[in-house]
């Protein structure tokens, strides 16, 4: 589900990063995308489209409001019900001057207490004023000033819209543990090449695990988990933003990681792997899906190579390791089939959702998984030298 960054100042028309020039609904690549995709979704982050062959059979509950839409060559699509509402015009976006000639739809009335009677609120939104015009609009401005997120089914030719209701609070939040959570994972990284011992530390050159450090990490990831799961379920019902059954189900598999990864680092007590990176980047993993609400976002790829390579270096370590006195090498062993099934998930998922085609999705998982590979080997031989010395 290839996903386009759209320009926010390019009133009122629909511009890609980078570009100048609006893009067409009746040729070049949103044509492409209007006609083949399953559905396109069009929201502040960008335009993204699935080229599956229908929606989730759960997805759009009635936080969604639908309406049928036909395609036009005005736009992406033109509403059949009464007022005939038109979606993101190409040509130019219209504005009524006396919207009490409008026919009240379910948006307008939901947007009836805006600016004027619109969803606008900026300045210089790019409408051109038409006297006497009977039709609403829908452009760049309705989608940023009222934080609407769009999806367009074309197989059904359904338009489905919602706000966004997430407090700006909560992004902050976010934002701050996912800084936390990078440098974490930035000490574990540094931990795994230890520093010269100094004169003065000759005979004890390992520094001794922060055991305060590990359980406040721990209670900050749970915290964390727990926190997403009451956003998901009950206080925004974040899961109603999923689109597709791949995001639902990798949400969950990682919910599940995380919880089971946390009991086993505390009931184990396992002091040398307690701050886990594959824990950290499952939860990093989880925030990026809350923030753009799927996986295909842009932190995808990073994070599971990331997840891969440590998944691949405990697969290597794990029977060289040393095993803590409240841990089994079964418990290990069980923790580690978790791991590699957690990552398939990532990849089957995950990763593939980026993709344009199936064998693109085979490139793209071949690629992750031989990345994490060629970093995790170099590991793992680093720590069986420095085993061995």
């Amino acid at each position: 589900m290839p996903i386009l960054s759209i320009q926010d100042g390019s009133f009122p028309f629909l511009v890609i990063e980078g570009d100048t020039v609006p893009l067409s609904w009746t040729r070049g690549l949103l044509f492409i995308q209007r006609m083949g995709a399953g559905f396109i979704r069009i929201n502040s982050k960008g335009i993204q489209y699935y080229l599956g062959d229908e929606l989730s059979t759960w997805a759009l509950p009635p936080e969604w409001t639908r309406a049928s839409c036909t395609v036009t060559q005005e736009g992406l699509c033109q509403e059949t019900q009464a007022g005939r509402m038109l979606y993101f015009p190409e040509q130019e976006a219209a504005l009524p001057d006396d919207f009490s000639l409008l026919t009240t739809n379910d948006y307008l009335r939901k947007i009836e207490s805006g600016v004027n009677g619109s969803a606008c609120s900026s300045s210089d939104s790019g409408r051109q004023i038409v006297v006497g015009d009977r039709r609403y609009e829908v452009s760049l401005c309705d989608l940023f000033d009222s934080k609407l997120d769009i999806v367009y089914d074309s197989v059904n030719q359904h338009v489905y819209w919602r706000q966004e209701t997430t407090p700006f609070w909560f992004y902050m939040l976010i934002s701050l543990i996912g800084i936390y959570l990078i440098s974490s994972i930035s000490q574990n990284i540094v931990r795994l090449f230890p520093q010269a011992p100094d004169e003065d530390k000759k005979d004890d050159p390992q520094p001794k695990p922060n055991t305060n450090h590990n359980y406040i990490q721990q209670g900050i990831i749970l915290l964390t988990v727990l926190l997403l799961e009451a956003d998901f379920w009950f206080f925004t019902k974040s899961w109603t933003y999923l689109l597709t059954q791949q995001d639902y189900d990798l949400s969950r598999h990682l919910t599940f990681y995380i919880l089971y990864g946390l009991a086993y680092q505390f009931l184990c007590d396992d002091t040398t792997r307690r701050n886990c990176v594959s824990v950290i980047t499952a939860t990093l993993l989880l925030l990026s899906c809350r923030i753009h609400h799927t996986f295909d976002n842009p932190y995808i790829m990073v994070l599971s190579i990331l997840f891969g390579i440590r998944s691949l270096y405990k697969f290597f370590d794990v029977d060289i390791s040393q095993i803590s006195p409240t841990t089994t090498h079964s418990n290990a062993h069980t923790w580690l089939v978790i791991d590699w099934l957690t990552f398939v998930s990532v990849l089957t998922n995950g990763v593939s959702q980026t993709s344009l085609h199936t064998f693109d999705d085979f490139i793209k998982q071949s690629t992750t998984l031989l990345v994490s590979t060629l970093v995790a080997v170099p590991l793992f031989m680093y720590h069986i030298k420095k085993e061995s010395s």
